[in-house]
Protein backbone atom coordinates (compact mmCIF):
# COMPACT_ATOMS: atom_id res chain seq x y z
CA UNK A 1 0.00 0.00 0.00
CA UNK A 2 1.19 3.26 -1.18
CA UNK A 3 -0.43 6.47 0.34
CA UNK A 4 -0.50 9.64 -1.41
CA UNK A 5 -0.29 13.49 -0.15
CA UNK A 6 0.10 16.63 -1.37
CA UNK A 7 2.62 17.59 1.16
CA UNK A 8 4.29 13.79 1.85
CA UNK A 9 7.47 15.39 3.54
CA UNK A 10 5.41 16.37 5.93
CA UNK A 11 3.61 12.63 6.60
CA UNK A 12 6.62 10.66 7.45
CA UNK A 13 4.85 9.70 10.58
CA UNK A 14 1.69 7.16 9.21
CA UNK A 15 3.76 3.96 9.16
CA UNK A 16 3.10 3.02 5.90
CA UNK A 17 5.04 4.46 2.79
CA UNK A 18 3.93 8.29 1.27
CA UNK A 19 4.90 9.92 -1.67
CA UNK A 20 3.32 12.51 -4.16
CA UNK A 21 -0.04 11.97 -5.56
CA UNK A 22 1.83 11.48 -9.21
CA UNK A 23 3.85 8.82 -8.06
CA UNK A 24 1.27 7.39 -6.07
CA UNK A 25 -1.63 7.66 -9.15
CA UNK A 26 0.86 5.80 -11.36
CA UNK A 27 0.92 2.84 -9.15
CA UNK A 28 -2.67 2.26 -8.06
CA UNK A 29 -5.15 0.32 -9.19
CA UNK A 30 -7.45 1.73 -6.99
CA UNK A 31 -7.06 5.47 -5.63
CA UNK A 32 -9.24 7.52 -3.24
CA UNK A 33 -10.41 10.59 -3.20
CA UNK A 34 -10.23 12.01 0.42
CA UNK A 35 -9.62 15.83 -0.66
CA UNK A 36 -11.67 19.09 0.39
CA UNK A 37 -14.45 18.48 -2.63
CA UNK A 38 -14.19 22.42 -3.55
CA UNK A 39 -10.74 21.35 -4.93
CA UNK A 40 -10.77 18.08 -5.73
CA UNK A 41 -11.19 18.16 -9.67
CA UNK A 42 -8.69 20.44 -9.67
CA UNK A 43 -6.01 18.45 -7.77
CA UNK A 44 -6.94 15.38 -9.86
CA UNK A 45 -6.27 17.63 -13.21
CA UNK A 46 -3.11 18.15 -11.84
CA UNK A 47 -2.13 14.45 -11.51
CA UNK A 48 -2.83 14.47 -15.30
CA UNK A 49 -5.67 12.09 -16.90
CA UNK A 50 -3.41 9.45 -18.41
CA UNK A 51 -1.84 8.80 -14.77
CA UNK A 52 -5.61 8.23 -12.82
CA UNK A 53 -7.33 6.36 -16.44
CA UNK A 54 -8.16 2.67 -15.85
CA UNK A 55 -7.51 3.08 -12.17
CA UNK A 56 -10.92 2.88 -10.13
CA UNK A 57 -11.37 6.34 -8.08
CA UNK A 58 -13.48 6.26 -4.31
CA UNK A 59 -14.63 9.36 -3.98
CA UNK A 60 -15.68 10.48 -0.28
CA UNK A 61 -14.89 14.19 -0.75
CA UNK A 62 -17.90 16.71 -0.18
CA UNK A 63 -18.35 19.47 -2.24
CA UNK A 64 -18.51 22.27 0.58
CA UNK A 65 -17.64 25.83 0.27
CA UNK A 66 -14.34 26.52 2.94
CA UNK A 67 -17.17 27.55 5.73
CA UNK A 68 -19.10 24.77 5.05
CA UNK A 69 -22.62 26.93 4.29
CA UNK A 70 -22.91 26.19 0.66
CA UNK A 71 -22.17 23.51 -1.70
CA UNK A 72 -19.22 24.10 -4.39
CA UNK A 73 -21.09 21.67 -6.93
CA UNK A 74 -24.81 22.97 -6.25
CA UNK A 75 -26.47 21.70 -9.60
CA UNK A 76 -23.92 18.24 -9.79
CA UNK A 77 -22.66 15.79 -7.43
CA UNK A 78 -18.80 15.83 -7.16
CA UNK A 79 -18.95 12.07 -7.87
CA UNK A 80 -20.78 13.51 -11.21
CA UNK A 81 -17.71 16.10 -11.83
CA UNK A 82 -15.10 14.18 -11.36
CA UNK A 83 -16.62 11.34 -13.87
CA UNK A 84 -17.07 14.00 -16.35
CA UNK A 85 -13.80 15.20 -16.20
CA UNK A 86 -11.83 11.67 -16.92
CA UNK A 87 -14.44 9.68 -18.00
CA UNK A 88 -11.59 6.95 -18.55
CA UNK A 89 -11.45 6.41 -14.76
CA UNK A 90 -14.31 4.74 -13.24
CA UNK A 91 -15.74 6.96 -10.12
CA UNK A 92 -17.71 5.12 -7.16
CA UNK A 93 -19.28 8.16 -4.27
CA UNK A 94 -19.76 6.54 -1.06
CA UNK A 95 -19.11 7.62 2.68
CA UNK A 96 -20.07 11.28 1.89
CA UNK A 97 -22.59 11.49 4.56
CA UNK A 98 -21.42 9.62 6.99
CA UNK A 99 -20.46 11.67 9.65
CA UNK A 100 -16.14 11.77 10.57
CA UNK A 101 -17.30 10.87 14.35
CA UNK A 102 -18.46 7.34 13.11
CA UNK A 103 -15.62 6.65 10.95
CA UNK A 104 -12.81 6.68 13.55
CA UNK A 105 -15.18 5.78 15.95
CA UNK A 106 -17.93 2.73 14.86
CA UNK A 107 -17.81 0.70 17.97
CA UNK A 108 -19.25 3.72 19.34
CA UNK A 109 -22.45 3.15 17.43
CA UNK A 110 -25.37 1.81 19.10
CA UNK A 111 -26.07 -1.95 17.72
CA UNK A 112 -30.61 -1.98 16.87
CA UNK A 113 -31.34 -5.52 16.07
CA UNK A 114 -33.29 -6.10 13.42
CA UNK A 115 -36.73 -7.43 13.42
CA UNK A 116 -37.27 -11.05 14.03
CA UNK A 117 -37.45 -12.91 10.67
CA UNK A 118 -34.99 -10.59 8.86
Amino acid sequence: MLLGSRRPEDRTDLGLPVAGLSETATHAGVLVNATPGAVSVELLHSIGAPALAGALLIDVGVGLSDDFTELSHPNSGLGEQIQEAFPLTPVVKTLCTMDSTVMIAPDALEVVPLPAGR
